[in-house]
């Protein structure tokens, strides 16, 4: 697995994968396309051998913190450790850059992505009840996380 910070020639591959693992609530291809163009929005991407994109995390940076916004694995390959790969990549290339804190907010009923901050250090900083507004969405709650880089 080959990791590598992704910019707008992948808009394809990334909606793709946003599609597949989003559905009704992936972002469109003109807020991928905004978002790949702020300067202070960063998208890291997985590459399988064949060097196709499978996986994407998305964050936006701030001076010494920074929130992940995304993160989506095709579901093909997923419980991999393609994942948690990337995360453990994407610290180590923002940490280069001065931060020292990750933000997010979590589904509180997606208890993979849980386990997966859980693991790489994460901690839950608060519950924000009716946080999600999707109809897919059984539970509405988020948990917030932080870990220190």
């Amino acid at each position: 697995m080959n990791f590598a910070l992704l910019d707008g020639s992948l808009i394809d591959c990334i909606l793709a994968i946003e599609k597949e693992c989003f559905g009704a609530e992936a972002w469109t291809q003109r807020m991928l396309e905004e978002s790949l163009s702020s300067v202070n929005t960063f998208f890291w991407g997985a590459f399988d051998d064949k060097n196709n994109l499978v996986a994407y995390e998305a964050i936006i940076r701030g001076e010494e913190m920074c929130d992940l916004i995304k993160i989506a694995v095709m579901l093909d390959f997923r419980s991999k450790g393609i994942a948690d790969a990337l995360l453990k990549f994407v610290f180590s290339e923002i940490k280069k850059s001065g931060v020292k804190k990750m933000f997010l907010e979590v589904n509180v009923g997606n208890t993979s992505a849980i386990n997966l901050y859980t693991k790489n250090g994460f901690t839950v900083l608060l519950t924000r009840p009716n946080y999600y507004s999707g109809v897919q969405y059984t539970c509405r709650d988020a948990l917030t996380m932080m870990a220190e880089i």
